[in-house]
């Protein structure tokens, strides 16, 4: 199976460094302007499917480059990772992470990855378009590149906005 992964476009709370989390902010012109042009990067391609967050910026993003050539399915599985406190907040690289019952931990995003891989994996599609958030396709990825027992190296891969990246599983 060929699964694309597929960042959403960029929002304000992008552009101002903001811990957007599951607070459900849209696209910006820009992150609309990001995801057509994902759109024309891709129409070549043909999906068989297309699964997507169920929040605003990665939806938008998915319905903007699907464009009616395949289903778009909302998955709950896909939704960003859950910042609670720090949500809202301007990111500081130099500030440690902290553990808050308000977080989604490490354990919980990555069982959540590994459903969604689960699922993918027992679907029989061929070429399936996921729509999601950073956070999340990291974990996607972690799972796919090394195994589960490697700790999640968070600044090992960062999508970009509207970025695709290509993987295969079996």
């Amino acid at each position: 199976m060929n699964l694309y992964l597929l960042r959403h476009g960029q929002t304000d709370w992008n552009v101002a460094h903001r811990i957007i989390g599951r607070t459900d902010v849209e696209l910006n012109e820009l992150g609309i302007t990001q995801a057509q042009n994902a759109r024309e990067e891709l129409k070549n391609l043909q999906f068989d499917i297309c699964f997507s967050s169920p929040l605003k910026r990665a939806k938008m993003t998915a319905d903007i480059v699907c464009e009616g050539r395949c289903p778009v399915v909302e998955d709950d599985l896909l939704k960003e990772r859950a910042m609670g406190i720090k949500e809202g907040r301007i990111f500081d690289p130099t500030e440690p992470f902290i553990e808050h019952e308000s977080i989604e931990t490490d354990e919980h995003i990555l069982w959540r990855a590994q459903e969604f891989i689960n699922k993918m994996r027992e679907s029989g599609y061929e070429n399936v378009l996921v729509v999601s958030h950073s956070g999340l396709l990291k974990h996607i990825r972690h799972l796919i590149v090394h195994d589960a027992n490697t700790p999640v190296d968070y600044n090992e891969w960062r999508p970009g906005n509207c970025e695709c990246t290509k993987f295969e599983i079996s």
